[in-house]
């Protein structure tokens, strides 16, 4: 049995907790759940004054902490990595309990590139997109676990010329149902084939 990756885990756990003690390690992580929460103002401070990482989209607590596993604290810290570098690195640490099982490699390089723009202070303009004209259009989100690397939930909702939209959930209960779910979405798909399927972030 390989008990490396969860020592480390209770480790970093141990560690962390110690640190709430003599308030050494009681440092705030920028994401999704501040706004329910309230020192959320008291931590945006610290964050901000002291340029911390997670000002930046892609890095949340999980990231947080495994990056200062490698010296990498602020935003003009992330933004001076070498991709290549920094993804080996990644790789390297999530076999020792950091960062989350399905963590991309592609998503290393869009928080350098993201803490670059940050930096910068500037607006990236792209170029304008040309929607296709349709009877159908496909608006495509999904919700996963990455603690169990389970994706639970797709969820579509389908647009059509003249007509309210429709939505349609294609749950799992569990992992076992993971698959046949994500084969009923596959279904629903082809019968609309040829429609533009919108979604956030690649």
């Amino acid at each position: 049995v390989n008990l490396h990756k969860s020592n480390d885990q209770y480790q970093n756990a141990l560690t962390r907790l110690i640190g709430y003690q003599d308030n050494s390690g009681s440092e705030p992580a920028l994401n999704a759940n501040c706004k329910m929460c309230e020192w959320k103002s008291v931590c945006k401070k610290w964050i901000v004054d002291n340029n911390d990482c997670t000002q930046i989209y892609y890095v949340g607590s999980a990231m947080q902490q495994g990056l200062r596993k490698l010296g990498i604290k602020t935003t003009d810290d992330l933004a001076s990595q070498d991709p290549e570098q920094l993804k080996a690195q990644v790789r390297d640490l999530k076999s020792k309990g950091f960062f989350w099982k399905s963590l991309p490699d592609n998503l290393v390089e869009k928080s350098i590139e993201r803490a670059k723009i940050f930096k910068s202070g500037k607006e990236v303009i792209h170029s304008k997109i040309d929607f296709p004209d349709h009877q159908f259009e496909i608006h495509y989100d999904l919700e996963d676990d990455p603690t169990q690397d389970f994706v639970y939930l797709h969820g579509i909702v389908l647009a059509e010329k003249g007509k309210s939209p429709e939505y349609h959930a294609f749950f799992a209960e569990s992992k076992d149902d993971e698959k046949a779910v994500a084969e009923q979405l596959f279904d629903f798909l082809k019968k609309y084939a040829g429609a533009p399927v919108y979604h956030y972030s690649p």
